[in-house]
Formats: C-alpha cells, sequence, structure tokens
C-alpha cells in the first residue's frame, strides 16, 4: 500500500536532512578551496591595479606606506596567483564532484535498503 502523498513527502524530507548532515563534514574541504582561490584573485587584482596605476603615471611610492614603484615582480606576482587560482579552482571543482558522488551513492543505497525493508 501506498502512503498518503504527505506522509511520502515527509519521509523523503526526513531522508534528505539525514543525508545533509551526514554530508556536511566533506563539504569543508571545497568550502576551502574556494575561499583560497577567491583570496588569490583579490590579491592579483590588487596587483594589476599596481601595475596599471605605474602604467598610467600614478605609480606608488614609499610614502605611500606600499612600498615601491609596481613593475615586472608585481606582474610576475599576478601571474603566478593567477596560476595558483586556476589550480584552486580545479581542485576545488575535482572535491565538489567526488563530494556530490558520494552522497548520491549514499542515498542510493539507503534508497535500496528501504526498497528491499519494503519486500515485494
Amino acid at each position: 500500500m501506498s502512503m498518503p502523498p504527505k506522509a511520502e513527502a515527509a519521509r523523503a524530507r526526513a531522508l534528505l536532512s539525514a543525508a545533509a548532515r551526514e554530508g556536511r563534514g566533506r563539504l569543508a574541504r571545497p568550502i576551502l578551496l574556494g575561499i583560497a582561490s577567491i583570496a588569490c584573485g583579490i590579491a592579483q587584482v590588487w596587483l594589476i591595479a599596481r601595475v596599471l596605476a605605474a602604467l598610467l603615471g600614478h605609480g606608488f611610492s614609499l610614502e605611500d606606506g606600499l612600498g615601491g614603484d609596481a613593475g615586472w615582480a608585481d606582474l610576475a606576482g599576478a601571474a603566478a596567483l593567477a596560476l595558483l587560482a586556476t589550480g584552486l579552482t580545479v581542485a576545488q571543482e575535482r572535491a565538489q564532484a567526488a563530494a556530490g558522488a558520494e552522497a548520491r551513492a549514499r542515498l542510493r543505497d539507503r534508497a535500496f535498503a528501504a526498497l528491499l525493508a519494503a519486500g515485494p
């Protein structure tokens, strides 16, 4: 026999809530990788802004407390940060895919166990 629609929805909601609680720990790695990638992007934009300001004649000086004129070192730093941010983004996407695959497998196992418990 089938359960009433509200009861089925409540049972499905409980199953998904339990799965979400179990998966929270696995989401820490993708979140931290995303935050690191964003931090690299912010630092990269700051270095590019320094280079552009120097090219436009508005270079930073020692009086500004920012450590001299922008130059090749800032440009190289921005390029290195771009590569690092790309690597972090790829690692984040892989971690997200792995966490999603694991969550789907757990839900599939639970659903199959519930089907077996229900009987023919």
